[in-house]
């Protein structure tokens, strides 16, 4: 199997699986317990949560986990709703093409008589002068994506949050796609940031939420005093450990890891360019631009069905999707997609191809060749049809 779907979840890396072992099976005491074997499992919270501080340049009181990094964008946005609204800050600002935990949490603060101004993302990114545009004297927060969990294009958002910052006003960024190739530090790339364990070789079902203002937050889950009273609920031990133990990993190999990317994507890329010309088929990159992270391509072979072609590259063993994995059981053609103008019928003809470090560039050229054997198989189909 080929495995290139890495923008929906990633192999648990080994080193992080014996520390999974270890608190599931050996040290698996309640973290919230006084007697030793509770204190242990606090203690190894305790270094997790300073692991992930540490990578992202703060202090371990600004991490508050949770169980993934839908919860962390809801409890960054939601859970700021009483703040903002005692100040009468009822406005905010985010993307057509946000994460569906955002988009939703957004339509619950409009619920709660908010206004929110949804950007558009030209070519899949935002303008730095149509975010000007849209601030007002009452907006409180923005919310805007590091890096699209769809198409791989990466947003300018140090000039964004350095404009919040001269105006007061709380800046938060998705970073759950960004975090394992980008340079992330809080307070200098957002006030408020959302990471997920899965997305770099840590189990699922555990995230995080790093702000530099957690006493702006109300509950969104009520419980116990557990991450400091903000998001209560017992402790995912083994999860926590071997997201930290992942954090750490990156961090300490973030340059040679983003290295082994590059080279990867370029390979599988430049062998399907190389395949399209000799066999006469055509596809695109959904976004031409040099803000694009290697790790996610987003490509269209216009008149192909996407999910049949991701089923039959699936039969073929090379693992790719039709887009994000939170929206693939649905019918409707991917919104990302749409933001950036794409026609009903382009988005269906998208697919969403995801690197790791774990891949090579010898499978980069064998998933090319499979796609481009399949994407011509279906061609001819569909001429045959015609």
């Amino acid at each position: 199997m080929i495995y290139l779907d890495n923008a929906s979840t990633t192999q648990v890396d080994t080193s992080v699986k014996n520390l999974i072992d270890k608190y599931l099976y050996e040290n698996y005491g309640n973290a919230g317990s006084v007697h030793s074997f509770g204190a242990e499992s606090k203690r190894a919270v305790d270094v997790a949560r300073n692991q992930i501080a540490t990578s992202l340049i703060t202090s371990q009181e600004n991490v508050i986990f949770t169980s993934c990094g839908s919860e962390a964008n809801t409890l960054a946005i939601v859970g700021l709703a009483n703040h903002l609204q005692s100040l009468n800050l009822n406005h905010i600002i985010t993307t057509k093409y946000e994460h569906h935990s955002v988009l939703n949490a957004m339509k619950e603060m409009e619920r709660r008589g908010f206004e929110v101004t949804y950007l558009d993302v030209p070519n899949g990114l935002v303008q730095f002068n149509d975010f000007v545009a849209a601030v007002r004297d009452d907006t409180g927060l923005v919310s805007i994506m590091y890096v699209n969990n769809e198409l791989g294009t990466k947003n300018d958002i140090k000039p964004i949050y350095e404009f919040c910052k001269k105006r007061e006003i709380l800046f938060h960024s998705d970073c759950v796609q960004a975090i394992g190739t980008e340079t992330i530090e809080l307070g200098k790339t957002a006030d408020m940031v959302s990471i997920s364990g899965h997305k770099i070789h840590a189990p699922k079902g555990v995230g995080c939420l790093c702000t530099l203002y957690k006493d702006f937050l109300s509950n969104t889950i009520f419980g116990g005093q557990q991450e400091f009273g903000i998001r209560p609920g017992t402790e995912n031990v083994a999860s926590i450990v071997a997201f930290g133990q992942a954090m750490q990993n990156l961090s300490e190999n973030k340059e040679q890891i983003s290295t082994r990317i590059d080279v990867v994507s370029l390979g599988f890329g430049g062998r399907l360019l190389q395949l399209s010309e000799e066999l006469g088929f055509k596809f695109e990159c959904n976004t031409s631009t040099n803000r694009n992270t290697s790790k996610i391509l987003s490509l269209r072979f216009n008149n192909i069905d996407a999910e049949t072609l991701v089923i039959m590259l699936g039969e073929r063993g090379v693992c790719v999707s039709a887009g994000s994995a939170c929206s693939s059981h649905s019918s409707e053609p991917s919104h990302a997609l749409k933001a950036i103008g794409l026609t009903d019928e382009q988005a269906r003809s998208t697919i969403r191809v995801s690197f790791s470090e774990y891949n090579t560039v010898a499978e980069a050229h064998e998933a090319a060749e499979i796609v481009a054997d399949c994407v011509s198989l279906l061609s001819s189909i569909g001429e045959e049809e015609v």
